[in-house]
């Protein structure tokens, strides 16, 4: 049985390489946030989505956390630790 993704939006200084935080978020959500991403084939967004500063707000409102100005933030997926 294949199990599903981890999805994370992980926030980075704009200065730095390291991430100083992160949220996990319901997988269901990829369907809200797909159309504010130029994905390409990727339709499971599987890859490493930069999110632009204008879609803060929407980003969001989708996922139900606030997004600082002064970060930078991605979603990324990948396979959730096993147990």
């Amino acid at each position: 049985m294949t199990r599903p993704l981890l999805r994370e939006l992980v926030a980075y200084p704009y200065d730095g390489d390291e991430p100083v935080g992160s949220v996990e978020f319901d997988d269901r959500l990829i369907d809200d946030l797909r159309p504010l991403f130029d994905i390409g084939d990727d339709e499971d967004m599987v890859d490493v989505y930069p999110v632009a500063a204008a879609r803060y707000a929407e980003v969001a409102a989708i996922l139900g956390t606030p997004l600082r100005p002064d970060r930078e933030y991605f979603i990324e997926s990948s396979a959730p630790p096993a147990r």
